[in-house]
């Protein structure tokens, strides 16, 4: 039988402390168990499951790439046929960007006014993703420096 690993969450990488990966088999095992599976940079929490899917809880406890594998011939089919191995590498990032610089590179006239578009290049610790501001919008595509559009807004 072949096995297919999937995770929740999804992302990866991912800043979560637990992440359950999913064990979906092509067809119905038997004698497989929580032993069978091999994790790094984790810790096995709860193992659940039946037929042809399982689940595992693995925790960690900070920044690590996390390794969850089945080896080959753990389980086998209702007719003796053996699983193929599998691996799964998810990359934990537990510790959040740090901003280095911001810095206003036009108009540099340190003076706006309302509707005017100001441009601000920021560089961050690493790649980041994603701005829930309305107000910026990201053009950056560079993990050391982001580029935002940014427009005066009175208050």
């Amino acid at each position: 039988p072949t096995c297919m690993i999937s995770t929740v969450p999804t992302a990866n990488p991912t800043n979560a402390s637990s992440i359950t990966y999913i064990f979906e088999f092509s067809e119905e095992v038997v004698d497989f168990t929580e032993s069978d599976i091999k994790v790094t940079n984790g810790s096995k929490g709860e193992f659940s499951g039946s037929k042809n899917k399982y689940e595992l809880v693995v925790t960690n406890s900070g920044s690590c790439t996390q390794t969850v594998s089945i080896a080959e011939g753990v389980c086998t089919d209702k007719a003796g046929n053996k699983n193929k191995q599998l691996e799964m590498t998810i990359v934990v990032d537990r510790v959040a960007p740090v901003l280095s610089s911001i810095n206003v590179t036009s108009p540099k006239t340190g003076t706006y006014k309302e509707g005017q578009v100001i441009t601000i290049v920021s560089a961050y610790s690493e790649k980041i993703y994603g701005n829930n501001s309305k107000c910026f919008t990201n053009s950056g595509s560079k993990p050391e420096c982001n580029f935002y559009r940014h427009c005066c807004v009175r208050k």
